[in-house]
């Protein structure tokens, strides 16, 4: 028995029930607003729909359970009524509590963050932000703890970068790079042939056959990689030839398609291949044919013969298949022409990783390679080559010249290919 003063109530009958000796059992009554009124019939508490009545309690009891209950506006226009500021709070999205309101006079609207210059407001809708000329609307939900004012880079469809925040970046067809990420300045790192790196293309796959199937050419690609740890390298063997159709006695042809390899290199390991087997690289690579099965292999060259050509990126990527920063690859392509007993050798496109993480650290996600100087060093825009018509004739003073350059033999620089100079395991990457 919590011996209630008289005062509150009219009497204390023997089973413990608080009475009107008139109306019958009083308690105290929590409004809606969250005030507390003692010694109030159920009837009359329960009149106001959102107020809670206690029977045969005080105030002075049941005061945190009195909480005030309104609706509670969520950030994407969302209502939730006949609740707490606390249980409003405690939504993991951006709230608005309006006390002792209902939903349909809260008018609940879509709200987010709105980025001003380098400062940050919570809680406005698209139009409250856009009233000021100068302002960007992020998206909906969003908050200003979330984000960066500053934005980020934005790679434009055009190739240029530019430093602007997510919806700018999506209005103009761009492809943002993340919070805080710098556009690359001119001249910035840039694909080479004579530095290490953590992404290599290797331009030609070239396998041929004569008219009765015995293979005149092959390919055979080296891989090295050069820090005394382990490495994954996926790679995609990819068909450089379009799709064509049966036609005659001539079987359909896939093209443009690719097929999936990987293969780990132990510290300081070089391997090679030949593109016609995938052996003998460590466990075998796929074989190029199975980019274009069948027989007889190959596609008709128009001369009498067969051919499959094509081309082969690797690059470094983690156990869960993330490229990562490795900038410790080197490797060679070797076109062997049996029938003219020659060969000529070419080196890859090297592409460095200039993220700004550790050898072996993840530089963005599985589903996409960036080379545009953010993640990967910078692609080339154009590629300027020499162009002979068709039927001229070249001089002698050309043909000595051309003959010349192709006797000069393949040269690294002086001091041989750059890498990441910290070769130490566990340190950064300079």
């Amino acid at each position: 028995m919590r011996g209630m003063a008289t005062e509150n109530f009219r009497s204390w009958n023997q089973c413990s029930q608080c009475t009107d000796l008139t109306f019958g059992p009083v308690g105290a009554c929590c409004s809606g607003s969250g005030t507390c009124s003692d010694g109030i019939l159920e009837a009359a508490c329960l009149a106001d729909p959102d107020a809670t009545w206690f029977s045969c309690e005080l105030c002075s009891d049941v005061q945190a359970q009195c909480e005030p209950i309104g609706a509670c506006c969520l950030c994407d226009g969302t209502c939730l009524e006949f609740i707490t500021e606390a249980e409003c709070q405690a939504n993991s999205m951006f709230v608005i509590y309006r006390p002792a309101a209902a939903c349909s006079v809260a008018a609940c609207v879509t709200v987010g963050a709105c980025c001003f210059e380098a400062s940050c407001q919570d809680g406005l809708t698209e139009d409250q932000c856009l009233s000021n000329p100068n302002a960007v609307f992020y998206v909906v939900c969003e908050i200003c703890s979330a984000i960066d004012c500053g934005g980020g880079a934005c790679c434009l469809p055009d190739g240029t970068c530019m430093q602007l925040l997510p919806p700018e970046c999506a209005a103009q067809d761009g492809l943002y790079q993340g919070e805080g990420t710098i556009c690359p300045a001119p001249g910035g790192p840039r694909v080479s042939v004579t530095d290490k790196g953590s992404l290599l293309i290797y331009s030609k796959v070239d396998i041929r056959w004569d008219a009765a199937g015995f293979v005149t050419r092959d390919t055979f690609l080296s891989l090295t990689n050069d820090f005394p740890e382990d490495v994954t390298v996926q790679m995609y063997f990819i068909n450089g030839d379009p799709p064509l159709d049966a036609g005659g006695i001539e079987r359909a042809h896939p093209g443009w398609n690719w097929v999936d390899n990987r293969i780990t290199l132990t510290g300081d390991q070089p391997t090679f291949w030949s593109a016609l087997t995938g052996q003998p690289a460590a466990g075998g690579l796929s074989p190029f044919t199975a980019l274009d099965p069948g027989f007889p292999p190959g596609r008709s060259d128009g001369l009498g013969g067969r051919m499959l050509r094509g081309y082969v990126i690797a690059w470094a990527v983690s156990p869960f298949g993330a490229e990562i920063r490795w900038n410790h690859l080197s490797g060679n392509g070797v076109i062997v022409d049996y029938a003219l007993g020659a060969a000529w050798e070419y080196l890859p496109w090297s592409f460095a990783v200039v993220a700004n993480v550790a050898n072996g650290g993840l530089t963005g996600g599985p589903t996409q390679i960036d080379l545009s100087g953010l993640e990967f060093a910078h692609a080339y825009d154009l590629l300027l080559v020499n162009f002979q018509a068709v039927r001229h004739v070249l001089g002698p003073g050309a043909a000595q010249h051309l003959r010349a350059a192709e006797s000069l033999p393949a040269r690294e620089p002086p001091d041989g290919p750059r890498q990441d100079a910290d070769r130490r395991p566990g340190q950064p990457a300079l």
